[in-house]
């Protein structure tokens, strides 16, 4: 299973800054469809599920993050504490969003991915 952003989501027009959005995405949407077609190809499923708040939300607590004094790729958690790559948060959190989506909730552990 491959589970990536929907970007289909910011469909509204909201002015010039949604423009620029939407032409900063559209390199990584045409990705997407390369990628689906070539997972396809090769038996597997791709899902998208909501990306917002993806890379400000904890992984572990759902407390809410804050750029790291340390750098400003890394995220810290106010409530837990903890420290990671916003990247590496934001794939915690869709890879959570999917299996919560798509998945039985009670069969998942009470931490998060």
């Amino acid at each position: 299973m491959i589970v990536m952003e929907d970007l289909e989501i910011h469909k509204k027009d909201k002015g010039s800054e949604e423009l620029n959005g939407r032409i900063h995405r559209w390199s990584y949407k045409r990705f997407q469809r390369i990628l689906e077609y070539q997972a396809k190809l090769h038996g597997l499923n791709v899902k998208y599920v909501d990306p917002r708040n993806t890379s400000r939300t904890c992984p572990v607590c759902n407390g809410e993050m804050d750029p790291s004094r340390n750098g400003r790729r890394l995220r810290r958690c106010r409530r837990c504490g903890l420290e990671e790559d916003r990247d590496v948060v934001a794939v915690k959190n869709l890879a959570r969003r999917y299996y919560e989506e798509h998945m039985d909730n009670k069969n998942l552990p009470k931490t998060s991915l």
